[in-house]
């Protein structure tokens, strides 16, 4: 039991110090340089160094910025394992997800994480939001860091959206200085207009005429009417009742009778 627990001691002291590993080798390099210099030269040229590559660091936007990301990144390693220790289940022997590095890239952080058994990239997805306030960012998405395996994942905390910004082209410097510019037509507007020079438009609707009656297109099936055949008779006067044509001719003072036969 006793050798139990000094294992798992000798684990968290392991995970202590590779959690606070850049933060410790940060100090011994200051503290190391400084020692050095001390033995070399004269302590007024020991912090003229110093004092030279600290403001180099704080006038140079380059130089500013990335010591910033740099900073962010050991920051956000630190934020991950605090929120990873609150809410994120544990294996039975209290494993927490193993964060490594982390690196700056354009929109905030990118920390490379390895999970234990028992977590899966479906339980770190529905965490992402409380992942975000605790890191203090805009936003965090996960990505799988290989295909083949499901365990290594890339946390990305956003903190700015580059692609707000305005992007310089070098197409611009190509174009052509030396064009003339081409002089545009003015219309001139219309001042102290009087009503009576606006000539009046009828705005009366016509009369609207009845429309056409389209014809029927479907074929008629009523019968054609009947013919009734008509025999012109002539009291008198020489008449054709076979042909049923009429003479126009008469004798003087002779009557005409006309019969119609049905």
């Amino acid at each position: 039991m006793a050798a139990t627990s000094e294992r798992a001691q000798r684990r968290e002291d392991l995970r202590a110090i590779w959690w606070w590993l850049p933060e410790i080798t940060l100090v011994l390099l200051l503290i190391g340089g400084w020692v050095y210099l001390q033995d070399r030269t004269d302590p007024i040229i020991t912090g003229v160094a110093y004092g030279s590559v600290i403001a180099a660091v704080g006038l140079s936007p380059v130089l500013r910025r990335l010591a910033v990301a740099l900073v962010w990144c050991l920051i956000v390693r630190h934020r991950l394992r605090t929120c990873f220790n609150s809410f994120l289940p544990t294996d039975r022997h209290g494993h927490l997800p193993f964060i490594g590095w982390a690196k700056p890239i354009p929109v905030g952080e990118r920390v490379w994480v390895w999970l234990r058994p028992g977590l899966s990239l479906e339980q770190i997805e529905t965490q992402l939001g409380r992942i975000a306030v605790a890191c203090w960012a805009a936003s965090v998405t996960v990505t799988k860091a290989r295909t083949s395996n499901s365990a290594a994942i890339y946390l990305d905390i956003k903190r700015r959206d580059v692609l707000g910004g305005l992007v310089g082209s070098p197409l611009t410097d190509d174009l052509p200085t030396d064009v003339p510019a081409l002089p545009r037509p003015v219309s001139a507007v219309p001042a102290q207009l009087d009503l009576a020079d606006v000539p009046e438009i009828d705005d009366t609707e016509p009369t609207e005429r009845p429309a056409k009656r389209m014809a029927d297109p479907r074929p008629s099936t009523a019968p054609p009417p009947r013919r009734l055949p008509t025999t012109l008779t002539s009291t008198g006067s020489d008449a054709s009742s076979a042909t049923g044509r009429t003479s126009d001719s008469r004798p003087p003072g002779g009557t005409s009778h006309f019969v119609l036969n049905t």
